[in-house]
């Protein structure tokens, strides 16, 4: 079956990409809200939900850019092109209009982090398919 014969969900699925090229358009916060709440309705084992959503401002924004961008020079610091790649990420997250960090509430027992940890990665590639469709 060709791609635009499939349901519009495996349409979607197939044809999500991860990009990193933004347009600089404001997104509206109504439009991150309504991806998040798409988000929460994955499954859970014991309805923990475990997952939780931050979506960042500007500062914060930069702040991450900025350790991301420590992260990638500790990497490739023996590369030629370390600077190039930094500073190519560091673009990545201080100029993308809208981020949201995904994270995961912590457990003491393993059983259970392992579920919300699955529970929390499908919650985050849910979100994903929201903002992308």
């Amino acid at each position: 079956m060709a791609v635009s014969e499939a349901p519009p969900l495996a349409r979607l699925i197939r044809e999500r990409r991860t990009i990193f090229r933004f347009k600089p358009d404001p997104i509206d916060p109504a439009a991150v809200s309504r991806w998040i709440e798409t988000a929460v309705w994955v499954p859970n084992h014991h309805l923990t939900e475990p997952w939780r959503f931050f979506v960042l401002g500007p500062e914060s924004r930069r702040a991450l850019a900025d350790i991301r961008r420590t992260l990638t020079r500790e990497k490739y610091r023996d590369r030629p092109h370390v600077e190039r790649v930094a500073e190519r990420d560091w673009r990545e997250y201080a100029e993308a209009p809208a981020v949201v960090v995904v994270g995961q509430a912590g457990s003491d027992r393993p059983e259970q982090r392992d579920e919300d940890y699955a529970a929390t990665v499908l919650a985050a590639y849910a979100l994903t398919l929201a903002a992308w469709a």
